[in-house]
Parts: C-alpha cells; structure tokens; sequence
C-alpha cells in the first residue's frame, strides 16, 4: 500500500504501526499478479522496466522483487509516491530501487515509456478520469496495469465483527471508498483506454501474532489513526473486546487474522 494523493486526500499514518499492521504479500499472490500483467515467466533476453505507483514504504516491493530475483527475470523497478516521507522511508527499507516523488495524476515519466504498472492497496485512493489518463499515457502501446489489495476476510464472524467498528471511520467523507466495493474499477473500464479489468480473489493470507499485532492492524488504518485520542480509546477498548471474549476466539493467545488477496489487471488498448 501507500499514500497516495489526489488533490484534497492524505494517507497518513504513523509509519511504524503501519508497517507492523499490515500484512505481507505471498509469493503465491506476487507470481499471479506478475504472470497476468506479462512480466512472468521470464523469457526475454532485454530488461524491462516495472513502475509500482503509491509505493509507500515498500511493503509490496520488497516482495516483489524478492520474487523476481527467485525468476532470474531481468526487470528494472521504479518506484514512486507522492510523498517524500513515504520515499525516504522507502529508500532506507527498500535500498537501491530508485524511487520518485509524484502522484498517479502527474506521473513524472515520458509518454509510451512503461510496459508495465502497477499499484498494490492504493489504487482506491486516486482511482480518477486524470489517474486513468495519466496510467494510459506513461503506459507502452499494449502495457499492462496491474492492481493488487489484501482485504480481511469479512465471512469470519469475529473479522466482521471488527469491521463493522471500522466502517463508520472509513466512510468519512475524506476517505476513499471501501476497494471491495469496486466503485474505483469504473475508472478504467469507462475511460475507454483499457480492456475491461479482470479479476481474481483466489489468493489468502494472515496476519499472525498475539493481540497487539491484531490491534496494530485496526489502528495503522488512515481513517483511524487521524481520529481523535477519544476515538482511538474507543476503538482500541472495543476491539480488544472482540479479540478477548468473541466465542470464537475464547482462550486465543496466536491469532490468524484471514485476508483475501484481490487481483485486478486489464491492458492498455
């Protein structure tokens, strides 16, 4: 995930508690994504170049090119956030990548430069007709746009019961809205610059640890971590009640917290 800015919104967070909170990407979600967007398998003699937008600390980075120095596949990634804290961050966690300092709506890049982009738990915030274009533009003729999110398991009883305390803080009227309502994908699919996105939810994941590891993930959340010191009492007090006495969870000291891995890509037309 990542920052991501469009005009009038912030990500922001405390760094720290983010890259506790939230939860890593598995090889197996990092090889599909890279297979639909044409990167694998590797069967180029030449190098290409890979742009992560909204990179942020490198949580998705760091995974990826863990997976693409296990292919042996000759790619150069650039990354890119629209806010230097996110990119200092990311220099020190993820050293020698370069990265830039732009948003998705002003990509600081030549036209028809990129065969490949990609965003991982972002594209939500920016998803706009000036992001799309802009994607577009940068893009190769051909090139691939790839999107990659890890949303909590809501059929989990006790995984829904913490979402429905989250839900009135993401619905703020400054956040963006809910990546599973998809809302984001009419970007693409109405610009007419794209094939039709595709879409595949087969992936899982967790989070493990003991209760503040699951707490960290509740508060590392934009929404809630800019609320007020009231509010975050609140809302660590009633998540900690979930985590302690929900039926399910009686006498938990690891818990499994389920993500779905949601992968979206389409092509450049």
């Amino acid at each position: 995930m990542a920052d991501a800015v469009s005009g009038l919104r912030k990500f922001t967070t405390d760094l720290s508690l983010y890259e506790k909170g939230r939860p890593e990407y598995t090889q197996e979600s990092v090889k599909f994504l890279l297979n639909r967007v044409g990167v694998l398998p590797w069967d180029r003699k030449e190098s290409i170049k890979l742009l992560e937008i909204a990179s942020g600390t490198g949580k998705f980075t760091r995974a990826m090119v863990k997976v693409l120095e296990g292919e042996k596949a000759n790619v150069e990634v650039i990354a890119s956030d629209s806010q230097e804290v996110m990119c200092d961050t990311f220099r020190r966690l993820v050293p020698g990548i370069e990265v830039h300092r732009f948003p998705a709506e002003k990509i600081a890049l030549p036209d028809e430069s990129i065969p490949v982009i990609i965003c991982a738990q972002s594209f939500h915030w920016f998803a706009s007709e000036k992001s799309a274009a802009e994607i577009c533009r940068v893009l190769k003729p051909g090139g691939k746009y790839g999107m990659i999110w890890n949303h909590r398991d809501l059929s989990v009883p006790w995984v829904r019961a913490m979402q429905d305390i989250v839900d009135p803080f993401v619905r703020q009227k400054d956040m963006p809205g809910d990546p599973r309502e998809l809302k984001w994908m009419e970007s693409l699919n109405s610009s007419g610059k794209f094939t039709s996105v595709e879409r595949d939810t087969s992936c899982r994941t967790y989070v493990e640890g003991n209760i503040d590891r699951i707490m960290s993930v509740i508060m590392c959340i934009s929404a809630i971590s800019q609320s007020s010191e009231e509010k975050i009492a609140m809302v660590k007090s009633e998540i900690s009640d979930i985590l302690l006495n929900h039926p399910d969870l009686k006498g938990t000291q690891v818990y499994k917290l389920p993500y779905i891995t949601d992968i979206c890509w389409c092509t450049k037309l």
